[in-house]
């Protein structure tokens, strides 16, 4: 059978009176790119002895890709693949049931085979002219900048911006401002300022604004204005009301890290290296009587 655009396979019934069936599909990617949905394996009421042959009959696989997709919730090679493309001029493979919900791949077979170059090898994970590099599921997936280093499922995935280094899940995902570092899950996630560093979980998350530091989890998240610092869990952020700061030019530290004293001689009695405070530090707290920042240096 000659198949082009879209073919939604179904069971024949009369499959089950032959001892083996096997079920040819080329594909004439000529015409255009080809999508197959193979049929829900349960269908076939455990008559497993069918091969489904699927194969590049256009010879031209590279330009109209062949996509593969399991039917309702069947896996491929039982590694959680629900889809399988074919992108290789004269590629082929092989579907056969081994489960009610499993198919396995039993062969993939290209056509001429050319050496890979260097550059071709490393871009499946590395860039050596744009200075990439992406290790992890979907990192660097349809980013479109220059000098990103990706670490971690989906981190810098669609990303825009330039001079990028993004370590967590998501961190740096869909980020479209430059010159940024984002440590942490979903950190920086839809940043849209540069020249910004964001360390924590949710740091930076949705930031609009540029030279702005965040360093604890949520801290900068949310932010709407530019030259600011956020410091500790939560800085300028409020999670109750998914509100983030809207003040320009600040230097932010969440009050769960600035202890508070009644006045200069409670704190002084309070910060010793007695009580466990380190000598040759300067410890900063928050002085309620006269509602500064005062300092006990040791």
């Amino acid at each position: 059978m000659i198949i082009i655009d879209t073919l939604n396979l179904v069971v024949d019934p009369q499959w089950k009176n032959v001892q083996q069936q096997e079920v040819f599909l080329e594909c004439d990617t000529k015409q255009g790119a080809v999508s197959i949905n193979l049929f829900k394996i349960a269908h076939l009421n455990r008559f497993w002895n069918v091969k489904v042959i699927i194969s590049d009959y256009g010879n031209n696989a590279s330009v109209n890709n062949i996509v593969i997709t399991a039917g309702g919730g069947d896996l491929i090679d039982q590694d959680g693949t629900v889809q399988v493309v074919l992108n290789l001029n004269g590629e082929s493979v092989t579907f056969q049931p081994v489960s009610e919900t499993s198919w396995i791949a039993l062969e993939s077979v290209g056509g001429a085979v050319a050496i890979p170059t260097l550059q071709e090898v490393l871009d499946n994970n590395h860039d050596l002219v744009d200075g990439n590099n992406f290790q992890g599921i979907q990192a660097g997936q349809d980013n479109n900048a220059l000098n990103v280093n990706a670490f971690g499922t989906n981190t810098a995935r669609e990303n825009t911006g330039n001079g990028v280094n993004a370590l967590g899940e998501n961190a740096g995902r869909e980020n479209t401002g430059s010159n940024v570092n984002l440590f942490g899950g979903d950190a920086g996630y839809g940043n849209l300022g540069t020249d910004c560093n964001f360390f924590g979980a949710t740091a930076g998350q949705d930031n609009q604004q540029t030279n702005v530091h965040g360093f604890g989890a949520f801290a900068g998240r949310k932010n709407q204005r530019r030259h600011a610092v956020f410091i500790g869990s939560q800085a300028g952020y409020d999670i109750a009301t998914d509100t983030g700061n809207a003040i320009g030019g600040v230097f932010v530290i969440n009050n769960a890290i600035l202890t508070s004293f009644a006045n200069f001689a409670t704190a002084q009695a309070v910060l010793t290296v007695l009580n466990g405070a380190v000598a040759g530090n300067t410890y900063l707290f928050y002085d309620a009587g006269k509602q500064t920042i005062g300092a006990i240096r040791l």
